[in-house]
């Protein structure tokens, strides 16, 4: 059981040490890279082209998508769609709440107040 521990401690602070360099390049690159239609090879794919001008990051990024099927960036991935995926939901509930908002609201009475 020490050795799975390890593993799993071992795997968390490289994938810590990885999303960092990910979010990173994520931020400069979700302009030009959709999520929307995207599977995890795909992305993993689509990083390594936007990061080609760059060694050090190409290097990163290579090196994260030789460790299938527990590589970092399918693990950002899989973070990045559930985001998404709260957060549309978020604004769709939103959306729906705001529909309500509309109703009047009035100040609220007490018992025994009398209406002006």
């Amino acid at each position: 059981m020490e050795i799975f521990n390890d593993f799993v401690d071992d795997w968390n602070e490289q994938y810590r040490r990885d999303r960092s360099t990910l979010s990173r390049l994520w931020e400069s690159s979700k302009k030009e890279i959709k999520l929307d239609e995207s599977t995890g090879v795909d992305f993993s794919k689509k990083l390594l082209d936007y990061s080609a001008n760059s060694p050090d990051i190409y290097a990163d990024i290579r090196r994260m998508s030789n460790n299938e099927p527990l590589s970092s960036i399918m693990l950002f991935f899989n973070e990045l769609k559930a985001n998404a995926g709260v957060n549309s939901a978020n604004k769709r509930s939103s959306l729906l709440n705001d529909e309500d908002s509309s109703e009047d609201e009035g100040e609220i009475k007490e018992d025994g107040e009398e209406a002006e």
